[in-house]
Formats: structure tokens, sequence, C-alpha cells
């Protein structure tokens, strides 16, 4: 039975395995390269994700099956960006999913519940950047009722990556699609 619950310190070290194996999965490609493998070093670790779990205005939501997580969503409230109209943002920073659960289902629930903490918390928008070569991604968000606000890039090292912004209100009188 799969389900949906906030990440605990216990589950830092498989957010990490698992960010990395959907960061691959997604990013890589053309094959790991140095900046890939840097940036998997960095941002993909327990002592990353015990931090983030400490850190008040993040919440992290893992989709998990037994003993095992299958995907997790990560969001920060009060993040704005220059696309975004005026309200309370919150940015959802990850939204990873195996890509053997793609297609199931699974990845709309863990954003229903991802945008549910963020309206709960008080965010009244939900934004979002996807790599402009993530066409997997960037169809599902406008079939989950995001719409484009325009371009941006994405800049890690000396590598910039050209990215899409997407967003979403949320609240009661914005029902999930």
């Amino acid at each position: 039975m799969d389900s949906i619950r906030p990440a605990r310190a216990a589950d830092a070290p498989l957010l990490a395995a698992l960010g990395a194996q959907v960061f691959f999965d997604t990013y890589a490609t053309e094959g790991v390269n140095l900046a890939i493998a840097r940036e998997v070093a960095e941002f993909f670790t327990a002592e990353r994700f015990l931090a983030l779990l400490q850190e008040p205005t993040v919440e992290l939501l893992v989709l998990a099956r037994g003993e095992g997580l299958l995907g997790f969503a990560q969001s920060q409230l009060d993040v704005s960006h220059r696309l975004l109209q005026p309200g309370r943002p919150a940015e959802l920073q990850r939204l990873y999913l195996q890509r053997r659960c793609h297609g199931q289902g699974l990845g709309a629930h863990l954003l229903r519940a991802a945008e549910s903490g963020m309206a709960a918390r008080g965010a009244t928008v939900c934004w979002l950047d996807a790599w402009v070569h993530n066409q997997q991604a960037r169809a599902f968000y406008a079939r989950q009722g995001y719409t484009e606000l325009g371009a941006d890039v994405y800049r890690y090292e000396e590598d910039v990556h050209e990215t899409r912004i997407y967003a979403r209100a949320l609240g009661p009188e914005n029902p999930a699609p």
C-alpha cells in the first residue's frame, strides 16, 4: 500500500539515494559529466536532507511503499520569482518520482499533497521551474493546471540551462484538476 507522509530523519539516506537516481535519469541524458556529478554530490546527501528537515519554511513529503520510497516532494514557503503576481508564494523545488512509477497517477497524488501542505501553511500560489528539455514534466504540470509564465535559466557552476516557470493558484477557489 502506497502512502504519503512527512519525511523523517531516518528517511534522509533514502531521500539522498532516490534524489540522485531521479536526477541522473532526468538530467544526465548525454551521460554523467563532471558538473552533473558535482551537483549530485552537493545536493543529494543525507546531511543536506537532514538540514532541510530542520528548516521551518521547508516541507518534505515522501511517497512510501512499505519500507521503500518511490518519490518525494520538496517545497519552501516565501520563495518568490520575478514572473509571479502578488501573493504568498511557495516554490515546489522538487517533485521526484522513480521513472518506473510514471503514468500511474502517483505524481499527481504527491503533487496534490504538496499543494495542500503549502496552502495549509498560508501559500496562495505554487510555482516551479522545469528544464526546457524535460517535455514529460512540462506536459505533466500543464495537465495539473499549471500555467507557463515564461522563460528563465538555472545556473550551476559554469553550466546554464534554460527553464520554464509554471504557477498555479492554491486554495479552495482553485480545486485540483
